[in-house]
């Protein structure tokens, strides 16, 4: 599995505790995620512009551009989760079994192709979508959901779509946000369902401040909303053929 959506996971959801007597699992200190997105692969000082964050999307307009860059930015800082994220769809066949990615974000209308299956797969949405098609997500293939609205500020209309996103959908949610978003603004973020933001790279320092501000709180689980799967022994409720010859007699 993709780290980054093993990490989303655990550090946005509460731990189910084993049925018996079984290990309990370690539960991991709760906080939104950051991502940085970049679009220039040989920016300035890359390391500081990125350090801080959980992971970084890459973007591009190709398949085969990220073929070719982001395994020269893993070598570049090899401790950052790296992955791509294709911004124009992908409508020509790629071979991307090779990938060297942690996971890669694309929209609906790009075709079905074949990645690695430790590439985490993010579907990238907009506030378009339907209710139906919302709840469709959650059977498909992908590990996660990508709003893309990137807003100049955070406003109640943007809260409003996060949160019907939220209400629907069971798999990891993350959001673009504004690149001067603060603490406060991601706890708000985090009410509304938000596991992970991705916010625009290029300042140095810049998820570094944000990462100290953010160990600093705590952010509350479980949410109101957010959907837990459950998983409950099976119990065969149904009379065998013996037990009924034993009732007639």
């Amino acid at each position: 599995m993709s780290k980054f959506i093993e990490k989303l996971k655990n550090r946005t959801q509460i731990s189910p505790a084993p049925l018996g007597f079984g290990k309990v699992p370690v539960q991991e200190k709760p906080g939104i995620l950051l991502a940085a997105s970049i679009t220039d692969a040989g920016m300035k000082n890359l390391t500081d512009c990125v350090s801080g964050a959980d992971a970084v999307f890459l973007i591009s307009d190709s398949i085969g551009s990220l073929l070719n860059t982001l395994p020269k930015l893993k070598d570049e800082v090899p401790d950052m989760l790296w992955g791509g994220w294709l911004q124009k769809a992908q409508t020509e066949k790629a071979d991307a079994k090779n990938m060297i990615a942690d996971f890669l974000a694309f929209s609906p209308e790009t075709i079905i192709f074949e990645t690695p299956a430790k590439v985490g797969r993010i579907l990238e949405i907009d506030e378009s979508i339907s209710d139906t098609q919302i709840r469709a997500i959650d059977d498909l293939p992908v590990e996660a959901v990508l709003f893309t609205p990137r807003p100049y500020s955070i406003n109640w209309q943007y809260l409003i779509a996060l949160q019907r996103l939220d209400n629907l959908l069971a798999k990891p949610l993350l959001a673009a946000v504004p690149s001067d978003i603060n603490v406060t603004g991601l706890q708000i973020l985090w009410s509304a369902g938000v596991d992970g933001v991705v916010i625009e790279g290029g300042e140095s320092g810049k998820f570094r401040t944000l990462r100290q501000e953010i160990d600093k709180i705590i952010f509350p689980l479980p949410r109101k909303s957010k959907k837990v799967d459950v998983m409950l022994p099976f119990i065969n409720t149904t009379p065998t053929q013996e037990s009924d010859e034993e009732e007639d007699e």
